[in-house]
């Protein structure tokens, strides 16, 4: 959904919107009704957890795919 909000809204293309994460909120009928900015705090935003992060996952993508067979490299 976020995807979605990001590559649709207006608001986005008009406040200049980087490095956020929206979640869909529900009305009443339990439907969505819109897309809140949500604060996941420090750690969303630590270059060292992001790298650490992205070495586990190339880690992970290796062993099923294949040391160099995915475009990592």
């Amino acid at each position: 959904m976020t995807q979605t909000l990001l590559a649709a809204a207006e608001k986005v293309r008009e406040d200049d919107v980087h490095g956020s994460f929206f979640a869909p909120k529900t009305g009443w009928n339990m439907r969505y009704a819109h897309s809140e900015e949500v604060d996941l705090g420090e750690w969303a935003r630590s270059e060292e957890d992001a790298k650490a992060l992205w070495e586990w996952t190339e880690g992970w993508v290796d062993k099923v795919l294949g040391k160099g067979n995915w475009g990592g490299e």
